[in-house]
């Protein structure tokens, strides 16, 4: 570990993303109410002493607290998807050593902050779910997890995109003008090879993947975020976190914004301290419990049934005992009720696009687990109501 800073690197393969580590102290565990890890990852090209102010911050606001910092490429846009997972793999195998990656229970659930700066955080962020998914991870049970958006997230445009990587260039000036004709022509071709090919960007895709209650095995539709933003960012146009955030929202997340009017892309921090991690502070306050909000782990119910109401007009499909469940919960979030569960044919009701059933209902106050390979007797979903039977 670097005593200067007090962070260590955590790449073991020759990868341009650099990666740093800040441990606590074994004998520091994190308080029930404090993450046990903050993933933080920073904006395209940004300089890892930049990312390490952040890190600086969250130790203030939580010192047992274990961290990640992941610097993305100036190269990562133009990567295949293979050589961009490979860059993180490091990453992938610390949160497997640490407990993070396996359905077992944990005397001290897990509790995980994630801070995606800029499109580039993103992708980044985006690489590490799409190998996780494939892996077929579960999180252990009671895991928390919140997201916070740091300018970000928006589609990227030619205009957008030669800005975003223009902010992130140093040097002097034939070094950035050099600098910025190759981002220029870079940009230009590869926009115009997915044009051709109808293909959507990277960033394009990966706003809708963030949106799937289950992005990652700590998420679900009860998992809160926050997006902060700026009227004055040139490189993410407002309009389109505002808009994102609003999908969000229908889709049934709980989700905050803060516009912080005239500061620059990625200068939120710098320029309104208290004001942003004063609303850093609150998001997980509702994480952990504060204000409600839970990860659709579930708490266990001492009932063999439950009933919740909802609000749609989807027809009403009813899960048979062959179609026994891998795992199921309802677990309470606002003024509503989330329902997981995970089947083994993997299909999918109501149109989420993963192995995954969420249903909101109106009603509050029960809270209902089936355990992992727990047959049931019935799983019926009706306008009037929800009915989960225990054998």
């Amino acid at each position: 570990m670097d005593r200067s800073t007090g962070y260590s690197p955590l790449n073991d393969t020759e990868v341009s993303t650099e990666i740093a580590v800040s441990s606590a102290a074994a004998s520091a565990e994190p308080k029930d109410d404090e993450p046990t890890l903050v993933l933080i990852f920073g904006w395209n090209m940004a300089p890892m002493p930049a990312l390490r102010k952040y890190g600086d911050a969250y130790r203030q606001l939580y010192p047992r607290t274990a961290q990640v910092i992941i610097q993305p490429d100036a190269l990562r846009f133009w990567k295949f998807q293979g050589a961009r997972e490979r860059t993180l793999l490091p990453v992938v195998r610390m949160l497997e050593d640490i407990g993070l990656l396996s359905g077992a229970t944990h005397q001290n659930p897990p509790r995980i902050l994630i801070h995606v700066m800029s499109n580039g955080g993103l992708l980044c962020l985006s690489d590490i779910a799409n190998m996780l998914r494939r892996r077929k991870i579960q999180s252990p049970p009671g895991t928390k997890c919140a997201l916070i958006f740091d300018s970000a997230p928006a589609p990227t445009t030619l205009t957008y995109a030669i800005r975003a990587s223009m902010a992130s260039l140093t040097g002097g000036l034939l070094q950035t003008l050099l600098g910025g004709t190759l981002i220029y022509v870079l940009y230009f071709f590869t926009y115009l090879a997915r044009a051709l090919a109808r293909r959507p960007t990277l960033v394009t895709r990966e706003m809708v993947a963030v949106n799937d209650p289950a992005f990652l095995p700590w998420t679900s539709l009860a998992t809160p975020r926050i997006y902060l933003y700026s009227t004055a960012d040139v490189v993410v146009p407002f309009q389109s976190v505002e808009g994102h955030a609003a999908d969000a929202r229908r889709v049934g997340f709980p989700v905050r914004t803060v516009n912080f009017e005239t500061s620059a892309h990625v200068s939120h921090a710098r320029d309104y301290p208290e004001k942003y991690w004063g609303a850093v502070r609150e998001l997980w306050s509702e994480a952990v419990g504060v204000h409600g909000g839970d990860t659709g782990a579930g708490d266990r119910a001492d009932v063999s049934s439950v009933e919740v109401r909802i609000a749609s007009s989807t027809a009403a499909p009813t899960l048979a005992p062959s179609e026994a469940l891998i795992s199921a919960s309802v677990s309470s979030y606002g003024d509503g009720f989330v329902l997981q569960h995970s089947r083994r044919n993997g299909a999918c009701i109501l149109g989420f696009p993963a192995e995954t059933l969420l249903i909101v209902g109106p009603d509050g106050g029960i809270s209902k687990h089936i355990d992992y390979g727990q047959a049931v007797s019935s799983v019926s979903i009706t306008h009037e109501g929800l009915l989960v039977t225990d054998d």
